[in-house]
């Protein structure tokens, strides 16, 4: 490094120059090292698999890496200066997210907090959140990395057994009332109970072995208004019309438009879709 300064002599001499030379050779260094280190650190950041996110201390973007412009979908431009509340962090999680972050300070790092962000179109992404804080050569704390971790199908998996658990735990249940009970109205009740606990509904019947057409033998309803045993929904009839009875399961989603119903009128409105399940047993074909 040089440097000029004009130097002013004695009596009728021109003016001169006293040059100073430094050698930055180890300050050069440092800095090249600094700008390949910050290089380097980019490069690995935006290789993670999971989503980053850097914030100010006020939660105002400051930087975010590939994986989070490839799962949110959004445009850089579009997230770096986004100020709390995030258009990615749906409203039911934002009170839990301002609790749980509000212990960064004590706790210095934060993990494992599970949250529902929603990518840009609408699909919703399940995430597990982590943060602590950045802190300068006095110890401040100046930013806050978010890393999160895409646990979609995770949640899905959970989910899967959760429902798969309870289906087990309903069969058993119903097994065991069967074994020490005869009574058919019994057992259909707490059949029904069950079922209801997965899939909501109005009304459960069955029809009697007659096959569809014919009066129902057991019902239970749980929007208040009883169906009578021995009545004959009409819907029943159109199933497989022409077809006899019903030989798979049935699904109608909507009573009112599917053909074979529709001239039913939704029986007065009390029911817009039913399932149809035939049941075998003791060897026996569907009824």
């Amino acid at each position: 490094l040089k440097r000029v300064d004009p130097a002013m002599a004695d009596g009728d001499a021109g003016p001169g120059f006293l040059l100073r030379y430094s050698v930055v050779t180890a300050r050069q260094a440092e800095l090249e090292h600094l700008l390949q280190s910050e290089k380097i650190l980019l490069n690995v950041i935006n290789a993670m698999d999971d989503v980053m996110m850097i914030t100010d201390l006020g939660g105002r973007v400051v930087e975010v890496n590939q994986a989070f412009l490839k799962v949110m979908r959004y445009r850089r431009s579009q997230v770096v200066g986004q100020e709390f509340p995030y258009p990615w962090l749906v409203e039911k999680d934002m009170s839990r997210f301002l609790v749980w972050i509000s212990r960064i300070r004590e706790r210095q790092w934060l993990h494992d907090f599970d949250v529902t962000w929603v990518a840009r179109g609408g699909g919703e992404v399940q995430m597990s959140l982590n943060t602590t804080l950045i802190r300068n050569s006095m110890g401040e704390p100046v930013a806050m990395p978010n890393i999160a971790r895409d646990i979609s199908e995770r949640v899905r998996l959970t989910h899967d057994v959760e429902a798969r658990n309870n289906q087990i735990e309903m069969i058993n249940r119903i097994i065991t009332l069967a074994n020490r009970s005869n009574d058919f109205a019994e057992i259909f009740r707490t059949v029904a109970d069950e079922v209801v606990r997965l899939m909501p509904a109005h009304a459960i019947f069955t029809i009697s072995p007659g096959g569809p057409g014919s009066p129902f033998s057991q019902a239970v309803t749980f929007d208040g208004e009883p169906l009578e045993i021995g009545s004959v929904l009409p819907f029943a009839a159109a199933l497989r019309a022409g077809e006899g009875d019903v030989q798979t399961d049935e699904i109608i989603p909507d009573l009112l438009h599917d053909p074979r119903t529709a001239q039913w009128g939704g029986l007065g409105g009390r029911i817009r879709s039913a399932v149809v399940v035939p049941i075998e047993g003791g060897g026996r074909a569907p009824e």
